[in-house]
């Protein structure tokens, strides 16, 4: 054999290996792809494609194959040419010399192109190489980010929630209802159903809906008897749905009252030390983010029963009659802190409640001794150390006061975003107390007060954003009261809890209700339509009622 024979024949067999080696490989990364899970569908339907066109026309040569191969006759079956058959071959002539090399040339060309074929696979294999690396790669990393685990844990909470959501009746929905004439009748119970409940061993002292989640709520607890290791107030974040909250927040000092920021990712909350703290729930720490300090520099000596957030300050109320403003983003040093005291005395007022009022700076409290005052807090030069001046109202109560709440239209009208009518209403405020009233007033006159019927001490009261006329208030027997102006009468009353209720708190639109006890339990209820129902009627005897009662004060004749 000749050495160029030799030569040819050696390449020949280097690129059959070649070849095999390539479809082995392609075999064996075929094989992984199937047993390991793909994270590119498109790829994935791609190749399936790929495999099935393949299959297909191997299927179609093979029965080519078959259609073309003469099977052979068994030797003791005699081989039997039909005659016209045989003539025709006989009679056929011999193929010539141009025919002959036209086939061979027929055979050289599939055997190139037999060739480019195997070429472009090699080329093909070499191409796919590094494109799968970087894919295998971009995988590895896509899994080992944190973002990933973030967002499965993000997407697991939404998906539990709604999931959760077992009733048909949705309550996060806007209600979608006109008042009028014709408007349907609600039936006389105005808590419609219970929509979630959550249970700690921890006594409840606030509750708050979130601005900017309407899902989610917040829970304030205190627990002075927990050991020196654990936190005394804790701060749980809850959604409804959900059996364990998304985060839980702690401090040192048992929490006494707490509030969203402007920011409604702060929190701001009040100590029985007597310090204001902040959380960023943005972070992942549980301590809080900013302490006001506990010594000399600190306004409060006692705890801070009272805490309300402004537009652009935070104001606190501790039990020694100091009020403090503090900046939201800066609360290492009030900016200003005004020691609160009756026109004439020189004993501070034990503060126990406290709300905006009316107009910035002007505010309502409640002491403990009974007394229901407003005063306006004035910066003097420096702002710290002043006195702040509070005019008494002839207050019926003979206990503490433990709440006090002035209507809606009071803070809108402060932010200047809307008013009522006569702007009267912006007057109206209701305080509760342990003497098992509460009293509703327009200013400095009392409009009525309000006998609950038990011996159980009225703990929080909350206005309907809603409805102007009605309000909520929460006792300890455990009962949920809902009143109404300007007729003063209890227009429904439903047991809420078996434990003292402490707080409640409305939502935004006026159609659930907030509830937590000393217990532990915070319970969200869903109301009926009627009181979310804003009726312009409603809206206009009370204005009515007002404006008469007003003019009666000031002694001209009655509208």
């Amino acid at each position: 054999m000749s050495s160029e024979k030799q030569a040819r024949l050696k390449l020949l067999e280097e690129k059959r290996r070649r070849v095999e080696e390539l479809r082995a490989r392609k075999a064996q990364r075929a094989r992984q792809k199937q047993e390991e899970p793909s994270y590119f569908p498109a790829e994935k339907k791609a190749e399936e494609l790929r495999n099935f066109v393949t299959a297909l026309l191997a299927d179609e040569r093979q029965q080519q194959q078959q259609q073309s191969v003469v099977e052979p006759l068994s030797p003791r079956e005699p081989l039997v040419v039909p005659a016209e058959r045989a003539a025709a071959v006989a009679a056929a002539p011999a193929a010539s010399p141009r025919e002959k090399r036209a086939e061979a040339y027929d055979k050289g060309t599939q055997t190139a192109r037999r060739s480019v074929e195997e070429a472009e696979v090699v080329e093909e294999e070499d191409d796919e190489v590094p494109q799968t690396a970087v894919i295998e790669e971009n995988t590895i990393r896509v899994v080992d980010e944190s973002n990933l685990a973030s967002f499965v844990e993000r997407s697991s909470r939404l998906v539990e929630r709604c999931l959760n959501e077992s009733d048909v009746f949705d309550a996060l929905r806007p209600p979608d209802f006109e008042a009028g004439p014709e408007s349907p009748r609600a039936t006389a119970e105005i808590v419609s159903r219970e929509i979630a409940s959550f249970s700690t061993k921890l006594a409840t002292t606030e509750v708050a809906f979130a601005p900017h989640r309407p899902e989610m709520i917040l829970s304030a607890y205190s627990d002075p008897g927990r050991s020196e290791f654990e936190f005394d107030g804790r701060l749980k974040l809850w959604c409804i749905g959900r059996e364990v909250p998304e985060r839980t927040l702690g401090c040192q000092s048992a929490i006494e009252c707490a509030a969203f920021g402007v920011d409604p990712f702060i929190i701001f909350a009040g100590t029985y030390a007597g310090q204001l703290v902040s959380w960023d729930a943005r972070t992942p720490s549980t301590l809080p983010t900013q302490r006001s300090p506990l010594d000399s520099r600190g306004p409060h000596g006692r705890p801070v029963h009272s805490l309300r957030v402004d537009a652009d300050a935070v104001l606190t109320a501790s039990k020694d009659g100091v009020i403090a403003t503090w900046a939201p983003t800066q609360i290492q040093r009030p900016v200003e802190r005004a020691q609160c005291r009756f026109r004439g005395e020189k004993t501070a007022l034990p503060v126990s409640a406290m709300d905006l009022f009316e107009a910035p700076g002007h505010l309502l409290l409640g002491s403990e001794e009974g007394h229901v005052a407003r005063t306006e807090l004035v910066v003097g030069s420096g702002g710290h150390n002043k006195k702040s001046s509070a005019e008494r109202l002839s207050s019926p109560h003979t206990g503490a006061v433990t709440s006090i709440a002035a209507h809606p239209a009071a803070a809108a009208a402060s932010r200047q975003r809307l008013d009522d009518a006569n702007g009267l209403r912006r007057s109206l405020f209701v305080a509760t107390s342990l003497d098992w009233t509460a009293s509703a007033w327009c200013g400095d006159e009392l409009l009525a007060v309000l006998d609950h019927g038990t011996h159980a001490c009225v703990a929080d009261v909350a206005w309907s954003p809603a409805r102007a006329p009605l309000f909520a208030t929460a006792s300890s027997d455990g009962d949920l009261c809902f009143w109404t102006l300007p007729d003063a009468t209890l227009k429904s009353k439903y047991r809420a809890s078996a434990a003292a209720l402490n707080k409640l708190a409305w939502s935004a639109d006026g159609r659930r209700l907030l509830v937590g006890d000393v217990a532990g339990t915070t319970k969200l209820f869903a109301l009926n339509e009627e009181v979310a129902r804003h009726d312009p009627r409603e809206d206009a005897r009370l204005d009515d009622a007002l404006a008469a009662n007003i003019s009666i004060h000031l002694g001209g004749p009655e509208s």
